[in-house]
């Protein structure tokens, strides 16, 4: 999937560099307008079969910037699956970089939506997003309903889900 099918041209804005590592390939993202919505974006690059520690880095840098912007995030679930299976069989760098950024996002106080045309994702997806949606639609929806949220709420969500998901 990927993010240009579900915009109109011109409204993505992808974003580059880093000032103390080198540029992760492995996943693009920036900064979008769905309709009227603004959001931070990011999803694996095609071409990319690993997700390396320096790429997580720019997941962090987009979720800072979502943060500081007020934004809500849209994810693809080919991302989040990707990170989900890479934790499994990655080395204990790749781990920990995926770990930081969960830990990350636990506590990120804007809306993470997760966009995905297949039918099912996995649980990882479904503990992290507070949202999860098929089409542009149902997307430009849900960030309107969950933008008007309290972060509070939001994280206290996903700490929910995060505990119940360990407990069962």
């Amino acid at each position: 999937m990927k993010f240009q099918d579900f915009t109109s041209e011109g409204v993505l804005i992808e974003l580059f560099g880093d000032r103390t590592e080198q540029i992760g390939n492995a996943i693009v993202g920036g900064l979008a307008w769905f309709g009227s919505e603004k959001v931070v974006w990011a999803e694996v690059h095609e071409n990319s079969e690993i997700i390396d520690p320096s790429s997580i880095r720019r997941l962090q840098r987009l979720l800072q910037i979502s943060t500081q912007t007020g934004r809500a995030t849209l994810l693809s679930g080919c991302l989040i699956d990707q990170l989900a299976h890479q934790v499994q069989q990655a080395s204990i760098k790749r781990r920990v970089a995926i770990q930081l950024w969960v830990n990350q996002v636990v506590d990120h106080p804007t809306p993470i939506v997760i966009i995905e045309q297949r039918a099912k994702l996995g649980a990882f997806a479904k503990v992290l997003a507070d949202g999860i949606v098929t089409n542009k639609s149902e997307a430009i929806q849900m960030i309107r309903e969950l933008i008007q949220m309290p972060k509070e709420k939001l994280q206290l969500g996903r700490q929910q889900r995060i505990v119940s998901s360990a407990l069962s």
